[in-house]
């Protein structure tokens, strides 16, 4: 699946406390006042000094005099929250005093926040580099605000990345990098969106920057990853698709007589109406011989395809059946909706609940090793249900594990449809708890339903016995 993303937005509010004890110092020495008397007063002195400057220009005490009235009244409006018109009078008071460190600190800062405020708006990303350069400029050689800066684009950066919005994400990281050089998860982002857009050499030239800079694991994990893909890789071809970057065999593009475009646009088609979503982005597809899905993927014996943020499929095994592939590709073309939906925090029995509950609208899903748990009384306790079925070791353990997760997960969708489910999916996205997700989307508690679940199944198992 997708890499865990960093936010760096701890360290941007310890720089930006630091930035902006220049407003708290300020706002201190100018002493305690009612606003409007406050404002009332440094009107009068500003208005006082601008026509005895007129009268004598070149008057040093006097210039450095109103430079200060203009900073007072400039840090007075900040505290209001206008900081387009907090900007104008401390950028007088700096055209006046161009080498008070005072003046210009605050002026960047104000810069800063007006950078960060526009970076809100996707429409506004331009305004807000246009802000972040000011602040850099009036800041001098201040290495925390370039830090602050690259910070700031980062974090950006990853909303949209997350948002599968790669082209935003990648420009953001891009400008990152010219404030913070030394950010390695920029560095390890920007190979991220490589990866997944099948720019396989700008991704490693990335990670391995990103690895230079700090000698993570995770990273050395990435490389190694690709270091297997890559010889794979350059024996496919593209293959054009509306929603899809397909790469397969030079000498398979055709399977058996039937085009993998048009199962994986069905699929597509299917799964995105079922949960009302669609991608902004292409997702990659590769098609393996079996040998080369087994040497990449390094998966456990029984798995017919894979979502690692690619769909992986072994789609030229001699004995695979178009019925088969298009089961196998509706399963895991569940995986990628569900990943984008709940952000990859989906419980692993929902996640393959939902694809098994695709899957079965092509063919019936198996339900033997179910029917004869229930029969048995040997079905799996709900804890077992949130680990990953990797560390089940026995066949039957396994697929009771798929058939369980497929038989609640339709129950949940028929008691509740599907809409439901994705707002679950989607208030996981938002990092909260499975308990209190299930518990704020559906009303009713994890262990309630499991409850009312094995109520039903009574009723299931004498249909089936009869």
């Amino acid at each position: 699946m997708y890499t865990e993303v960093v936010n760096l937005a701890n360290c941007v509010a310890r720089g930006f406390a630091i930035i902006f004890i220049v407003f708290s110092t300020m706002i201190f020495l100018s002493g305690a006042r009612s606003l409007s008397e406050g404002e009332k007063k440094l009107r009068e002195r500003i208005f006082s000094l601008e026509e005895e400057s007129k009268k004598s220009p070149q008057d040093a005490k006097l210039r450095a005099n109103l430079a200060g009235e203009y900073c007072d009244y400039g840090l007075e409006l900040i505290r209001q929250g206008d900081m387009k018109e907090a900007k104008v009078y401390l950028e007088r008071a700096a055209e006046l005093a161009p080498q008070n460190d005072y003046i210009t600190s605050n002026l960047a800062a104000v810069y800063f926040k007006m950078g960060d405020e526009a970076l809100r708006d996707k429409k506004r990303i331009d305004e807000a580099k246009t802000a972040y350069k000011l602040a850099v400029f009036h800041g001098g050689d201040n290495d925390l605000l370039k830090r602050n800066v690259g910070i700031s684009l980062y974090n950006k950066a990853v909303g949209y990345f997350e948002k599968n919005d790669y082209e935003t994400a990648k420009g953001l990281l891009l400008d990152s990098l010219n404030y913070d050089s030394h950010n390695e998860y920029a560095f390890e982002l920007l190979g991220d969106i490589a990866y997944y857009n099948q720019e396989l050499g700008e991704a490693e030239e990335n990670w391995k920057q990103a690895f230079k800079l700090a000698r993570a694991d995770r990273i050395a994990k990435k490389l190694e990853k690709l270091k297997r893909e890559r010889p794979v890789e350059a024996k496919l071809e593209d293959y054009p698709s509306e929603h899809f970057i397909i790469r397969y065999e030079g000498d398979k593009k055709e399977l058996e007589g039937y085009d993998i475009r048009e199962l994986l646009r069905e699929a597509y088609r299917v799964i995105s109406q079922d949960l009302s979503y669609y991608f902004k982005r292409k997702i990659a597809v590769l098609l393996y011989t079996e040998a080369d899905y087994n040497r990449v993927t390094e998966v456990p014996y029984w798995s017919a395809g894979l979502y690692d943020g690619k769909l992986r499929v072994p789609a030229y095994k001699r004995s695979l059946r178009e019925a088969d592939l298009t089961k196998i590709i509706r399963h895991e073309l569940t995986h990628a909706f569900v990943f984008e939906l709940s952000a990859g925090k989906a419980p692993v029995w929902l996640n393959e609940g939902l694809a098994e509950f695709e899957a079965n609208k092509v063919s019936p899903v198996d339900t033997s090793f179910f029917n004869k748990a229930l029969k048995n009384d040997v079905l799996l306790v709900f804890e077992e249900f949130f680990k990953d079925p990797k560390e089940l070791k026995d066949p039957a353990s396994i697929s009771l594990f798929y058939q369980q997760s497929f038989m609640l997960t339709s129950y949940l969708i028929e008691r509740y449809r599907m809409y439901k489910v994705k707002e679950l999916l989607q208030e996981l996205a938002k990092g909260t708890r499975f308990d209190e997700a299930f518990d704020k989307v559906l009303h009713i508690s994890y262990e309630k339903l499991e409850k009312d679940w094995l109520e039903s199944l009574k009723g299931y198992g004498e249909k089936k016995a009869a």
